[in-house]
């Protein structure tokens, strides 16, 4: 008798299993996480299929979709040395980082990504809070070169990895897995880290500080030359690959092209009569857009 494959079941943990299931039912907050867009999603396979290359990252993972497959996890060690020097600039120990996340932003970092992430939460906290240290440590490069300021050296654990010229060929294969769809890492986690961190930054808040590092970031990798650029506000974007396209594809808020005026008319005000002469439209709450 041939046994349907519906009902076969390789490497898996029940117990593990089970456990996953009750948290994802009894603990987690439907409701909050309803309210909570997802915003990190996984490339189609036909798509990814075409040209693995394009969508796979090759030199570094970033988030939890591609954090395990072996090609990638070499990086680790360069990770972990990353946040051991992050923790020095930090007023609080990297494991209160990890437990304040879990405590605060375990729900909301979940919904963020359209697959299910199937680990428990110190895991995930874990693995977020290092490899934002990683990406944090990358982009200061680009923060510099926005300041207009020049970085004396890289950590010798990372110097054949990233130079401030970004002309190693380690340094653009990050730049490229850094802008993959599935490799992103929502901004309200860095900005959560850079909170903690007491270096100088000339009194900008983390806000600031994480914008001037984007720029930076967009200037290195935008073939355009923008005589006037888009005022982007970083609380309006999911992630750096969002922050880019906002920059790249601005609205009209954040090009200041126009302000919206909302005008109320009194109901009797304007009347519109109808071809039969019995009907009657009112126009109520217009919307002018008046050009700056």
């Amino acid at each position: 008798m041939v046994s349907s494959s519906s009902f076969s079941k390789v490497n898996i943990d029940e117990d593990k299993w089970v456990e996953g299931m009750r948290k994802s039912i009894v603990e987690h907050d439907d409701e909050q996480m309803g309210k909570i867009p997802v915003c990190i999603f996984t490339v189609p396979k036909v798509l990814r299929d075409t040209n693995p290359t394009c969508y796979i990252p090759q030199q570094v993972a970033l988030g939890p979709y591609h954090h395990w497959r072996p090609e990638v996890y070499d990086m680790q060690r360069f990770k972990l040395a990353a946040a051991r020097r992050t923790q020095k600039y930090m007023n609080v120990t990297f494991e209160r980082i990890v437990e304040i996340m879990k405590k605060h932003d375990e729900v909301r970092i979940r919904a963020c990504y359209h697959k299910f992430l199937d680990m428990s939460g110190d895991a995930l906290m874990w693995m977020m809070a290092v490899d934002m240290a990683f990406l944090l440590e990358f982009l200061l490069v680009y923060s510099m070169k926005q300041e207009g300021r020049s970085l004396a050296r890289v950590a010798s654990e990372m110097s054949h990895l990233v130079d401030a010229a970004g002309k190693k060929l380690s340094h653009v294969a990050i730049l490229r897995d850094l802008v993959m769809v599935e490799n992103q890492i929502p901004l309200f986690l860095i900005k959560t880290i850079m909170v903690h961190q007491h270096r100088e930054t000339h009194n900008k808040s983390p806000g600031e500080k994480l914008k001037s590092m984007l720029m930076g970031l967009y200037h290195e990798l935008s073939p355009f030359h923008e005589q006037e650029l888009a005022d982007v506000h970083i609380d309006d974007c999911d992630h750096i690959l969002d922050f880019l396209y906002h920059m790249t594809v601005p609205n009209n808020k954040e090009l200041h092209t126009y302000d919206a005026i909302e005008i109320e008319y009194d109901h009797q005000g304007i009347m519109e009569e109808a071809h039969d002469g019995d009907q009657e439209e009112s126009l109520q709450n217009i919307l002018i857009f008046k050009s700056l």
